[in-house]
């Protein structure tokens, strides 16, 4: 993570030149220095258990409800004395926290959202939110699981994946209608969403590409892409020894919702493109730090010739530890248990999935298949707001046609709230989330806020 850090600070380590004491200093690593603009202050973090906080006296946006009439309310924020969020990581768990008034506000699973709507003691809200629902193809050497070749690495074979997904199926059915397609890097309320028009709308039946015909187009023409005999036997796709192929994809098992989704990509695949998947539940945390995420590779092991040039990942992590070659632990295919950031407001912070193979993201070993360094430099260049409109644009139809990952819709949140919550009166505040970052929140006796 970059950030910006005061002159001062690094004036005396700079003047000795102290790397170690640079390292070392507190100011620095808890960004203290940064002061607190936020409403409240963290008062104690426990790991895999939650975060208590304090009301901040000091939250500047008191000082704007007293000179600004139209912003009255906020002299009184913070609005409570204390608030907890706690991890609750089964999501039904999460619900009936909320139903016994041990919560006041949590994330509701859309299969629960019309319940909750008509109810009396509560009140939901449709927040759309910035991240994406996606499924994630495997292009490193320990992916396609089946045999030998990986056509996850043939742009035609994405294609053909985006193409047999029923996306507006995936919607009505799995997620009761509370959701939109989702077919780019960009929810379509942001500034920089291409616009359908430039888009190929995978998965879209009524005004896209979607069913078994332009699917196995698609997947055919991948398989002649590849260094390996796989093709059709009528409907099925087989490989080198003849029978069927069958892939792996991973959900999370603490979500009914994915797991179900999980069933619907079976059906879909098997009916589409003639594979099969073998469903596999599993905690999100063993499957980012043992499938997600891999050990930083070494010396040559980070160089690799691509399309005639040299890359080199200069700067390893778990998140992207080098070239394809360089994998997880453990192998797999598929997965739908990360969903990520659009970054709708800064369209240039999704430099860090896109901006080359050894962009600081990547574990899924996407090569981009367009100059995508080219158009982030010019991002990074613009001197006005109006240079910027197209290059993410550009981008982003760029990031659609190469299917790096299936996007199938963009994410909202569904926030139920009981009405002392709601309310917002100056309350003690608690509060929860699960491992996925859905929270709930908990109000305690009422207090009179001070300062």
């Amino acid at each position: 993570m970059e950030y910006p850090i005061p002159q001062g600070l690094l004036e005396p380590y700079v003047a000795d030149e102290d790397v170690e004491g640079l390292q070392r200093d507190e100011e620095l690593l808890d960004l203290s220095f940064a002061g607190n603009l936020g409403a409240y202050t963290l008062t104690e973090w426990i790991r895999d258990g939650g975060t208590r906080y304090e009301r901040n006296s000091d939250y500047y946006l008191r000082a704007v409800g007293a000179a600004r009439d139209d912003r009255s309310l906020l002299s009184a924020a913070p609005y409570f004395e204390t608030a907890r969020i706690e991890i609750i990581p089964e999501q039904s768990s999460r619900v009936a926290a909320l139903e016994t008034g041990n919560v006041d506000n949590v994330s509701l699973p859309p299969d629960r959202g019309q319940q909750f709507i008509n109810d009396d003691e509560t009140m939901v809200v449709l927040e759309p939110t910035p991240y994406n629902t996606i499924l994630s193809v495997n292009m490193r050497d320990n992916g396609w699981t089946f045999g030998p070749g990986n056509l996850f690495r043939a742009t035609a074979f994405r294609q053909a994946l985006a193409a047999a997904i029923d996306k507006q199926q995936l919607i009505e059915g799995i997620l009761n209608g509370f959701g939109t397609e989702h077919v780019t890097w960009q929810p379509a309320f942001s500034e920089w969403f291409p616009g359908t028009e430039e888009l190929t709308m995978w998965g879209v039946p009524d005004d896209g590409v979607y069913g078994a015909e332009p699917a196995r187009d698609r997947a055919k023409d991948a398989l002649e892409e590849i260094d390996a005999d796989y093709r059709y036997d009528g409907d099925t796709l087989v490989g080198p020894a003849g029978n069927q192929v069958e892939l792996e994809l991973y959900y999370n098992a603490a979500s009914p919702t994915q797991e179900l989704a999980a069933e619907f990509y079976r059906q879909e695949f098997e009916a589409n493109l003639g594979f099969t998947l073998n469903i596999n539940a599993i905690d999100a945390t063993p499957f980012s730090e043992n499938y997600w995420s891999g050990s930083p590779g070494e010396g040559e092991e980070l160089v690799e010739t691509i399309d005639g040039q040299t890359v080199r990942w200069e700067r390893p992590s778990p998140a992207n530890p080098g070239p394809r070659s360089v994998t997880a632990e453990e192998a797999w295919d598929l997965s739908t248990i990360f969903g990520l950031n659009t970054y709708p407001r800064n369209p240039l912070t999704n430099e860090s999935f896109f901006d080359g193979p050894n962009s600081a993201y990547n574990p899924v070993g996407y090569y981009p298949e367009f100059d995508a360094q080219a158009v982030f430099q010019r991002m990074r260049e613009a001197e006005t707001r109006a240079e910027l409109p197209m290059l993410p644009r550009s981008c982003f139809s760029h990031s659609t046609r190469n299917s790096p990952t299936l996007c199938s819709r963009s994410a909202r949140t569904f926030r139920a709230t009981t009405p002392r919550f709601a309310a917002r009166s100056p309350t003690s505040q608690t509060g929860s989330t699960s491992p996925d970052g859905t929270r709930s929140n908990r109000c305690h006796k009422p207090t009179v806020p001070t300062g």
